[in-house]
């Protein structure tokens, strides 16, 4: 398998590589080195994912091989081993070997340092491969950069202690003047290696761009297990010091992978999880000082409303309220905060109001940038344009424009390319083709995977089922339609919250 460009790829993609590798026989540094070479992540973390480890159970096992040895295990977490593995620390000589006992390997198949041994059993690119940091650039070998362990640290406090009692007054004699230069160079390492590289946050903003256009094609548990992965990657490198600029722009991808996560719990019918997350979305965009995003992210608390038999009046204060914060000048938050305040006021009635949002919307739209319309989650393309548009005038009772603009929607999920379908049977179902709304409702349904059929689908096609006049129930194609929902076993909490 080769690597494809972009962001480290996750645990779920390790698996499949190391499953494929260990059916070919492969031992397990080379089944390592293959999830190396294919998702982008550091030696160190390949051998975890080639055994299928997580963090907390890496950190129990080496504690008690150290335990086992009889050496301490004082500040031995899950989050210092997250550090070794994207390279933002090296591990001292005692943890090194703990870990080369727990992985059953050598120094430099986790990563660290080079085999210069004549072993030509293995190509001259294993032996002598760099040891890789985050973000993908190469490091010096571990000779050069391994950490003083505690003992040697504990042996210069108490040097420096020794030297602080010998001496008083104002004079800055040799040794002292030494001991203080080598605990302010070690200060100084450890504070340069808190901050991320440029390249690592270049590929961290890049990150959510690439996740929005995953979401468009992939189901949402499986894009939940992607991106949530990814975000407690990065609440790991939060919590360590960054710069005050290099935290803001942190932030701003916490808060759009915190939004995704939203849009994708909403889709499996969790919204108390998808309000929850919003929230989470909403505090990480206050610590990046982001409006337009703050603005973004209410445009998308104002779609939960939309569902579900929520408050719809809160829907249209929400988008009111993006409105206010995106300003004047157009953007993506603005495009969706008033394509929302469309729907919402379709909803409640207000007709001459939401045609006017409509027609807003598009005027937008058509002054937004190329990059701005690429599909995405988080961008505006013409496709969710075109699906909040028509889903307002089918609502109105204007199928007939309603279902010209449904033509339009095709490059979206597989949840939201449903809905626009479903929107199409309430169409035939009010110009009174009964049998034609009812087979496109099944059709729809029935056509998406079983763990799709749920949450905003399951929600929508019942309320397809509702509208049928009664007295209809000897029809076959209403039957079919009955049968299909009663037949789903799965019901979601989510519809009921």
């Amino acid at each position: 398998m080769t690597r494809s460009s972009g962001p480290a790829h996750g645990s779920a993609c390790a698996r499949l590589v190391r499953d494929q590798a260990r059916a070919h026989g492969a031992p397990e540094w080379e089944v390592a080195r293959a999830i190396n070479d294919h998702c982008g992540v550091g030696l160190l973390r390949a051998h975890r994912f080639a055994n299928g480890w997580t963090l907390v159970e890496v950190t129990e096992y080496l504690r008690g091989l150290l335990r086992g040895a009889g050496q301490p295990q004082v500040g031995l977490a899950y989050q210092r081993v997250s550090c070794w593995e994207t390279g933002v620390e090296v591990p001292s000589q005692r943890y090194l070997d703990a870990l080369c006992r727990l992985y059953r390997t050598r120094p430099d198949r986790l990563g660290f340092g080079c085999d210069y041994s004549e072993n030509m059993e293995e190509p001259a690119s294993e032996r002598a491969a760099p040891r890789l940091k985050a973000g993908g650039q190469a490091t010096a070998n571990y000779e050069n950069l391994a950490a003083v362990d505690e003992q040697e640290e504990a042996m210069e406090r108490r040097e420096l202690l020794g030297l602080l009692a010998s001496y008083s007054g104002l004079a800055m004699l040799a040794p002292l003047s030494e001991a203080l230069s080598s605990v302010r160079l070690r200060a100084d390492a450890l504070l340069e290696t808190q901050s991320v590289s440029i390249t690592s946050l270049d590929a961290w903003e890049v990150l959510p761009h690439d996740l929005g256009q995953l979401q468009l094609t992939t189901p949402a548990p499986a894009f939940l297990a992607e991106v949530l992965h990814d975000f407690a990657e990065l609440r790991n490198v939060l919590s360590r010091r960054q710069p005050l600029e290099v935290q803001k722009r942190l932030y701003r991808v916490m808060a759009q992978l915190a939004g995704l996560i939203a849009i994708s719990a909403n889709d499996v019918s969790n919204t108390r999880e998808s309000h929850a997350w919003l929230h989470t979305a909403r505090l990480a965009a206050d610590e990046a000082g982001d409006r337009t995003l703050r603005a973004w992210i209410a445009a998308r608390q104002a779609m939960l409303y939309l569902w579900y038999r929520r408050p719809v009046e809160q829907a249209v204060a929400l988008t009111r309220a993006a409105q206010a914060m995106a300003g004047s000048a157009p953007s993506i938050s603005a495009a969706l905060a008033v394509s929302m305040e469309a729907r919402a006021l379709a909803r409640l009635g207000r007709r001459r109001e939401a045609l006017a949002s409509v027609s807003r919307a598009e005027a937008i739209f058509n002054r937004l940038s190329p990059a701005d319309t690429e599909p995405n989650m988080l961008g505006f393309d013409v496709h969710r344009l075109r699906w909040c548009q028509q889903n307002a005038l089918t609502t109105l009772g204007e199928t007939k424009i309603a279902m010209e603009i449904q033509n339009e929607a095709k490059q979206l999920s597989e949840i939201d390319l449903a809905l626009v379908q479903l929107d199409r049977a309430s169409c035939y179902i009010q110009q009174g083709h009964l049998s034609e709304g009812c087979r496109t409702a099944t059709r729809t349904f029935l056509g998406l995977p079983a763990e799709s059929r749920r949450g905003l689908v399951l929600f929508q096609a019942k309320a397809v089922s509702a509208m049928l006049p009664p007295g209809n129930q000897r029809l076959e194609p209403v039957r079919e339609l009955k049968e299909a929902l009663q037949s789903t076993a799965y019901v979601s909490r989510g519809t009921m919250d």
